[in-house]
């Protein structure tokens, strides 16, 4: 009893396990050959040694096995389950192969092995193991499934129809095999073998509407329109109280052009179910059909405004009435009042008016959406979709107010939306409430997950960076700009303040020569030296960043069309070698954003006119501000490299080349003297040209 309970265990792990084979088991063959004996037991590993020095192998077929025959075949075959479960697939095959010298015909190893082999692509070998367990094993139904799902795969229809034909009979408790056979005779056209597929479906589930109606849509196929309508209207007869069929034969009489008898049966059902939503939108369909476009209107609006009818219904039919009225080119009109009318009962869900709003949208009249979405906000506060359409709206207004509104409800009803604090924060800090700002933010990180963007995290640090300045907290606001840069290295806005406040100070900056990369940090100059020498190590070469400031660089230099600064700029960095990229200010960064996070706003600065940021990098309109000018430089990693790699001589013969002698394997630090002294001859060049052209 204990050994057959192990092989059940062992086939349901068998089963459940296949979708865990591994690259490993891409080298069966070559497994076969060595058989190290990784990961098997002692007793296996002997049992095995035995077998290869057999000179000859037992592989009679075995009718009925000994005793200690069958203990050795459980023993190995829940071994092979548990390499296989340990990942080992090399050993699970080889001891799989094994069992089957034990037992040719034991259909449980056969299974599984045929499992292998359709993983390795293998078709032909898989088949015949699993053609052959099914043979052994004729009562195990998911052995034969699994074969009649190989036949369908491989269009072997025939095959597959004979086996689920006998499956069908055989277990007569399934229903799989039938829709099976229904998909095949469908895709062959056999109408009159799917028809009695269906009633045998229909003697086993009962009669219903699905099975009713694939029948009348095949008997429609066969032109046997006598047997179509029979099929409804035996569904009708089996449930005669139930007047959701009653409508469904209606609406097959109006497909099929018997419109007065639809009338007849949509009246009877609405006699007796004045509220039935479905009658009264098919009867409405009638009206429309038949040209009574008046008494169509009605019944819409009777079925719209029946505070009985579902709203997902209402929902449905007014999806598809904007849809007829799209199409039929009518103006919004109707669509607007019926919706108008709907709104004043006050629905208490708030789907029906998302729909009226979106639609508003799509029209353009963002006005007279609002209303409509606050509606929805006061039924449903966490409809998101709600929330942040308003809040998209109230961005490009400029809405400050509205976006605080709109952001302290969504932080309180959607704790999780992380965009809500964000804007708050934008917000707070544009309404200059610091301490607001840093409250929300640390509120936002508190339900950060793993899940979470990272570059939206570094955002919410860059803004408590740009708090804590504003409060002359220096050590903090580096500290969150730190931060920021550990989740975005690549955070614009953050190595933008970072940089113009440190510029500001004074700090730092001149211990960029006391590196041998010439950066200001030593903590991240100490990663770049570890970096680059491991590079190096590999023969290998790596490229980089290099941000220039450029300070006290007088207002009004450039030209505003042919002569930009930033394009002279540009220019001057991508005559350098080895240069494949230049952004100035927020450069390919500005595109995440909008004009109202990203613009420059000027200010009154005790009579000098300043900026609050310097987003533009001190060029604005191709003219220098007096900011800070800042730019980024993208270097390549250098071509020459000290490993061999693939190339061509001067015959065009394919060859290879090792580079050798003395090669950096990153350029930036030499290049931070080239990159600093183009800069300084390009803002020269256009200081002599503003003294040369001024009145």
């Amino acid at each position: 009893m204990r050994i057959r309970v192990k092989i059940i265990l062992a086939l349901l792990i068998g089963t459940f396990c296949f979708t865990t084979y591994g690259v490993q088991a891409a080298n069966v063959q070559a497994s076969k050959e060595k058989m190290s004996g990784y990961g098997r037991s002692e007793k296996a590993r002997k049992e095995l040694k035995k077998r290869k020095k057999s000179k000859k192998a037992d592989v009679s077929p075995v009718k009925e096995l000994t005793p200690e025959q069958q203990r050795r075949y459980d023993y190995f075959f829940l071994e092979a389950a548990r390499l296989k479960v340990q990942k080992d697939y090399d050993a699970a095959f080889d001891v799989l192969q094994h069992c089957l010298t034990i037992n040719p015909n034991a259909s449980s190893a056969l299974y599984e092995m045929a499992q292998y082999y359709m993983y390795l692509k293998q078709v032909p070998l898989g088949q015949a193991a699993l053609e052959k367990a099914v043979e052994n094993a004729p009562d195990n139904y998911w052995y034969a499934q699994g074969l009649a799902n190989l036949y369908m795969q491989q269009n072997e229809t025939e095959k597959a129809a004979a086996l689920l034909e006998n499956m069908a009979v055989r277990f007569s408790d399934k229903l799989d095999p039938l829709y099976n056979l229904l998909e095949i005779y469908n895709r062959q056209e056999e109408y009159d073998k799917v028809i009695g597929i269906l009633n045998k479906l229909e003697e086993r589930m009962g009669k219903n509407e699905q099975l009713s109606m694939e029948k009348f849509r095949i008997y429609l196929q066969k032109k046997d329109d006598k047997s179509a309508f029979h099929e409804i209207e035996s569904l009708v007869e089996e449930y005669p109280n139930d007047m959701r069929y009653q409508v469904v034969l209606g609406d097959v009489y109006m497909q099929n052009g018997k419109k007065q008898e639809a009338y007849e049966i949509y009246k009877k059902v609405l006699a007796e179910e004045p509220d039935n939503a479905m009658a009264m939108y098919s009867l409405a369909s009638y009206y429309e059909e038949t040209g009574q476009k008046g008494l169509y209107e009605q019944q819409l609006d009777t079925l719209l405004l029946n505070k009985k009818v579902a709203s997902d219904t209402k929902l449905n039919v007014m999806r598809q009435f904007i849809v007829q009225n799209e199409q039929a080119g009518k103006d919004s009109t109707r669509v607007i009042t019926l919706f108008n009318r709907i709104m004043e009962q006050e629905p208490d869900e708030a789907q029906l008016p998302l729909l009226y709003a979106q639609y508003l949208l799509s029209k353009g009249m963002n006005k007279e959406a609002g209303p409509v979405l606050r509606q929805v906000l006061a039924i449903d506060p966490t409809n998101t979709a709600a929330r942040m359409t308003l809040l998209g709206e109230a961005v490009r207004q400029e809405d400050y107010k509205e976006i605080m509104n709109l952001c302290e409800a969504g932080v309180e009803s959607n704790p999780d939306m992380l965009e809500f604090y964000f804007y708050l924060a934008i917000a707070y800090n544009q309404a200059e409430r610091t301490d607001d700002a840093l409250a929300i933010c640390q509120k936002a990180l508190s339900h950060v997950k793993d899940d979470s963007k990272k570059e939206v995290v570094s955002d919410f640090y860059a803004i408590i960076g740009d708090a804590y300045h504003t409060k002359n907290l220096h050590v903090e606001a580096y500290a969150a700009y730190d931060s920021a840069l550990v989740y975005n290295p690549s955070n614009i806005g953050a190595l933008n303040n970072y940089a113009y406040y440190l510029s500001v100070e004074r700090r730092d900056l001149d211990k960029a020569e006391d590196t041998a990369v010439r950066c200001p940090d030593p903590a991240t100059a100490e990663k770049m030296e570890a970096l680059i020498a491991e590079v190096k190590s590999k023969g290998d070469t790596i490229g980089g960043v290099i941000t220039c400031v450029a300070q006290g660089v007088p207002i009004g230099l450039g030209e505003p069309v042919f002569g930009k600064l930033h394009a002279a700029l540009g220019h001057a960095m991508l005559t350098i070698n080895a240069v494949k990229g230049f952004e100035y200010g927020d450069g390919f960064e500005a595109a995440l954003y909008r004009g109202s996070e990203r613009n420059d706003r000027f200010f009154n600065d005790n009579g000098h006119i300043n900026t609050h940021t310097n987003h533009s990098g001190g060029i604005q309109g191709g003219i220098s501000n007096g900011q800070d000018i800042y730019f980024r430089v993208v270097f390549k990693p250098i071509a020459t490299l000290l490993m061999e790699q693939e190339t061509v001589n001067i015959d065009g013969v394919d060859t290879t080349l090792k580079a050798r002698g003395r090669h950096d394997a990153c350029v930036l630090p030499r290049a931070v003297p080239i990159v600093e002294a183009m800069a300084a001859m390009t803002i020269l060049d256009y200081y002599l040209l503003d003294k040369t052209t001024q009145l």
